[in-house]
């Protein structure tokens, strides 16, 4: 099972650099999994995209009504808060993202992402092995 995050679902319903990779995470038959918060932070760059012309709003709603139904778990993030807190003021990083990086530790998957800075910031630091570049997803162990 692999932990999702945003910027790999996006990319399942939009055509942009990382598409055809995020796809074939999901046909590959793996069971995924996501924190809850996906949903919204998924729902808001489908917004951002149909503003700027890129999705109808149509498509977009069908994209986030059926994103849910993609997942074998969603996974709460309420209890998660105060250790994303605490690990978005150690990383200096957003507090939504570093939630992606706790859910992985918390239930043991390999988060993966095509947040380059996300990817950044985790380098050379514990979280590196729990973290997985889309463009690496296939070739890391």
């Amino acid at each position: 099972m692999l932990l999702i995050d945003a910027s790999v679902a996006c990319k399942w319903y939009l055509d942009e650099p990382g598409s055809d990779a995020a796809r074939a995470i999901v046909a590959s038959g793996e069971e995924l999994a996501a924190p809850d918060i996906l949903l919204v932070e998924a729902g808001s760059a489908l917004w951002r995209c149909h503003r700027r012309g890129e999705i109808s709003a149509v498509d977009a709603e069908r994209a986030l009504a059926g994103l849910g139904a993609v997942f074998d778990r969603l996974v709460a993030t309420t209890p998660l808060v105060v250790d994303a807190l605490l690990l978005a003021m150690q990383l200096g990083h957003p507090i939504y993202d570093c939630l992606y990086l706790v859910a992985a530790r918390s239930t043991g998957l390999r988060l993966v992402t095509a947040d380059r800075r996300l990817l950044s910031i985790v380098q050379r630091t514990d979280w590196e092995g729990r973290v997985c570049g889309l463009d690496d997803f296939g070739r890391n162990p």
